[in-house]
């Protein structure tokens, strides 16, 4: 704005001024007619300088997060980044905090939190060319990583699973009978495990935080066992950390566990999240197989909205469009992250932790259930922790539902038995599907994500 411009302004006020107020209105008057040469006009010019400053820098940052610059990734859905005169305050907030990398957020200035960033904007596979592949790193990361800590071991029979988890107790013949074999359970999720993502980015975790502050912690989008992975990290895994009175080891990531990655450091979990320095957490993310995980979905949406009464999971209509769902991560608008379909959620959610710069494990559900002593070990000492077992002691297990199956969490699994039986069946994976959800699936899921993690299309 010129100083000309300033000045037909200032006018323009005089016109509106009471006049009642005699010599104060001829002195706003005079004032309004005087250059601004004084040192009184040049410290308001000053700070409309400022102003126009700062404004332009949120409207610049929230540029770059819709332009992937602030991520280094894209925005995806129709969330919007809202500015309102109602949020004045906590725009301040965001901007000194723009730069941090330790500091939290706290919850009324989370301005971006209403988007699940991604380098695909539609969810849907990444099948084009490696170099506009963005998980080309996919292909070339080795599960054992750099680090010599996830050895591989086979598949055991269920009945030693359950047998082990139970303390060596007898386990009924229903059951057993019940139970795939390992042959049935191999051609699903494969004959060695686990399988990891992130192994080769734990030293850098370890070298960077030192180990009184270091903080382990799950993360997954919904029903994916994250509870479970919380109990039995809880149950046999020692960070010695300095404040945290967990020793270490926290409920879920503090951005919120099933929040999307981009949440981080611009988010506080009103559970688990106040106080603890999201630079500081090694997130251990949970995977389930897509087409178990869009059944469970069905089962149990939580704060997932999309068309499924009569038809699950409901990926595309009759007319061949795809089913959009849109999630409320959070209590506000901005909180809430529209999808192309069930598909792309999990596309896009995992992709975006794939692709972060920072340390993080990505380790699948099934390994969980098949070979909790090898994850949960695996995810110890990439923190630098000790892991129990080490140290002569029983490995703990999780045999009854880890999240409960009553109120919130009503429907849920009962417990390791069940999601036995669940989980290994192949007839389950996608029963009540239709043809056209299964074909829709076969299209959609991204497939590098699905190699990697040994998910096969039915």
């Amino acid at each position: 704005m010129s100083v000309n411009e300033v000045r037909k302004q200032a006018a323009g006020l005089r016109e509106v001024i009471p006049t009642s107020h005699g010599a104060r209105s001829r002195n706003l008057n005079n004032r309004a007619r005087r250059p601004l040469n004084g040192s009184t006009d040049g410290l308001l010019l000053l700070l409309l300088c400022i102003t126009a400053l700062g404004i332009a820098k949120v409207l610049m940052h929230d540029a770059h997060v819709l332009e992937g610059e602030y991520h280094s990734v894209e925005h995806t859905g129709r969330a919007v980044l809202p500015i309102d005169n109602r949020d004045v305050s906590a725009i301040l907030k965001f901007i000194g905090a723009e730069g941090s990398t330790d500091g939290d957020v706290p919850i009324a200035s989370k301005l971006i939190g209403g988007h699940d960033n991604t380098v695909d904007t539609t969810g849907k596979a990444s099948v084009g060319s490696v170099a506009t592949n963005p998980l080309e790193s996919v292909k070339s990361t080795d599960s054992n990583g750099d680090d010599g800590i996830n050895p591989q071991t086979q598949l055991l029979p269920l009945k030693e699973i359950l047998s082990k988890a139970y303390g060596g107790g007898k386990i009924k013949e229903e059951t057993i009978a019940a139970l795939p074999s390992v042959d049935d359970v191999s051609r699903l999720y494969g004959s060695d495990g686990p399988i990891i993502y992130g192994t080769e980015t734990c030293a850098k975790f370890r070298e960077n935080i030192p180990l009184k502050r270091r903080i382990i912690a799950p993360a997954g989008i919904f029903n994916t066992g994250t509870n479970l992975m919380s109990s039995l990290l809880r149950n046999n895994c020692v960070l010695p950390h300095e404040t945290n009175p967990k020793n270490g080891v926290n409920w879920h990531v503090p951005w919120g566990k099933h929040n999307p990655v981009s949440w981080r450091f611009h988010n506080v979990a009103q559970s688990a999240g106040k106080g603890v320095e999201q630079g500081d957490v090694l997130p251990i993310v949970t995977i389930k197989d897509p087409y178990t995980w869009f059944s469970s979905m069905c089962r149990h949406p939580y704060a997932a909205n999309w068309p499924h009464n009569k038809i699950c999971p409901n990926l595309i209509d009759q007319d061949g469009k795809e089913v959009p769902v849109r999630i409320r991560y959070g209590p506000k608008s901005d909180g809430t992250v529209d999808y192309t379909s069930l598909a792309g959620v999990w596309n896009t959610w995992y992709k975006n932790y794939m692709t972060v710069d920072f340390p993080r494990l990505i380790v699948r559900f099934e390994d969980i259930l098949f070979r909790p002593e090898e994850v949960i070990g695996v995810a110890c000492k990439c923190a630098g922790g000790t892991f129990r077992p080490d140290e002569g002691k029983k490995f703990r297990y999780m045999t009854d539902s880890a999240k409960g199956t009553t109120g919130a969490h009503s429907g849920a699994t009962a417990g390791l038995e069940s999601a036995l039986l669940l989980y290994t069946s192949s007839e389950k994976r996608t029963l009540n599907y239709s043809k056209r959800d299964l074909e829709q699936s076969r299209k959609s899921l991204d497939k590098d994500i699905m190699n990697f993690f040994h998910y096969a299309d039915p």
